[in-house]
């Protein structure tokens, strides 16, 4: 309570149910939710990282954070958050005590976005609340799925604001709020074909910066509102 839990292995971590201020959960393997599991992770700051997966798609990683950074670097991320959530940089340390009555810092260093490799996906899923996509590391990215990674950012009663770039190179990228979806100055959301945009503000409005930049290489892009839709820069061959 008040601190700090860092849970690490060589192999899978099988999370059962963790809470601390800050959160770090390191795996040779994947990040798995414990069966009966009732919260994965309850903690205002999260740092997820894994060699292969964080989740499944049809057993997520659960959730009741402030703060997210996740990593997986040969496999795909699949989180459901309680309430809302802020993909930034997150860094833990924790205290280790040894056997000869000495101490060690252990600190898993600053991590941000959501980025996967090997075509994994990106699942966020806020069941409550609002989704706010920034750039922790100066490299002007939020979420990164590489090669065929798809990608679905979905405030089921809230708004996502993008305030860094959404990109995958050639997966399908979904956005979907309840209320509102915005793109600030210079955001840019791409893939290229065969992947596609969608942006769904289902009550709401969706609005782009004039510098902000929604790209479907030789694709598609659908961008719809249930009120305004104030468009910056939308490049595809069907839009």
């Amino acid at each position: 309570t008040g601190s700090s839990a860092r849970l690490n292995a060589a192999l899978d971590v099988i999370v059962g149910n963790v809470t601390a201020t800050n959160v770090s959960i390191v795996s040779g393997e994947d990040i798995v939710n414990a069966a009966n599991s009732t919260k994965n992770v309850t903690a205002t700051n999260l740092r997820l990282a894994a060699v292969g997966s964080i989740g499944t798609s049809d057993r997520h990683v659960t959730t009741n954070i402030d703060n997210v950074s996740a990593s997986a670097a040969n496999g795909s991320i699949y989180l459901t958050e309680d309430d809302a959530a802020i993909v930034r940089d997150v860094a833990v340390t924790v205290t280790e005590f040894n056997s000869d009555a000495t101490s060690t810092d252990i600190t898993d260093a600053a991590q941000s976005d959501l980025a996967t490799g090997a075509d994994g996906d990106i699942v966020l899923v806020a069941t409550l609340g609002n989704i706010t996509l920034t750039d922790g590391d100066a490299n002007g990215t939020s979420v990164t799925a590489n090669g065929a990674g798809n990608i679905l950012i979905d405030a089921l009663a809230g708004s996502v604001t993008a305030n860094a770039d959404i990109l995958s190179d050639t997966g399908d990228i979904t956005i979907t709020a309840d209320d509102d979806i915005e793109f600030t100055a210079n955001v840019d959301v791409t893939t290229s074909t065969p992947g596609t945009i969608s942006i769904d503000a289902e009550t709401g409005t969706l609005t782009m910066d004039g510098t902000a930049n929604v790209e479907a290489t030789d694709s598609s892009a659908r961008l719809n509102a249930a009120l305004d839709v104030i468009v910056g820069n939308v490049t595809a061959t069907n839009v």
